[in-house]
């Protein structure tokens, strides 16, 4: 069975523009694409709850998820269920590591900041750009930005 993960797309409304704001990490340095902050769900975790954890392990910033966006799958068949999440505080700093078997104990992501739409579309994985529509028009249809 291939594996599944589930993380949360955090997103801010810009005071100046109105225009939502979406925040991607960068897994390592050699990797051109951002994704959503994400991981493996564990055994018996609801997604939800998956999603959080690790959400809040690669960014330590401090959010409220308030609606699912659906899940997608990668070419290698991986599942990914996204939760859409407000921006609550913090500042930016990745507390998960793991063990690379040349360079040690290393951050799970290496950078992560917020994005325009426009700036999220180019710059997230291609299997994830649903995330970042399904988040757009939710923002537009609904008022989620006043939570």
């Amino acid at each position: 069975m291939k594996p599944k993960s589930a993380g949360c797309l955090i997103f801010l409304i810009d005071n100046d523009s109105g225009e939502p704001l979406f925040f991607l990490v960068k897994p390592n340095a050699s990797q051109a694409a951002y994704g959503i902050p994400k991981g493996e769900i564990e055994l018996n975790e609801a997604p939800i709850f998956a999603a959080m954890r690790e959400t809040t392990e690669e960014t330590s910033l401090e959010f409220k998820v308030i609606a699912p966006l659906g899940k997608v799958k990668y070419k290698s068949r991986k599942t990914v269920e996204g939760f859409l999440a407000k921006y609550k505080g913090g500042q930016f700093k990745c507390t998960s590591y793991f063990d690379h078997k040349h360079l040690g104990n290393i951050p799970e992501v290496c950078d992560g900041r917020f994005f325009t739409y426009k700036q999220a579309i180019d710059s997230i994985m291609p299997a994830q750009r649903p995330f970042i529509e399904r988040a757009a028009e939710l923002l537009r249809r609904d008022s989620y930005a006043n939570l």
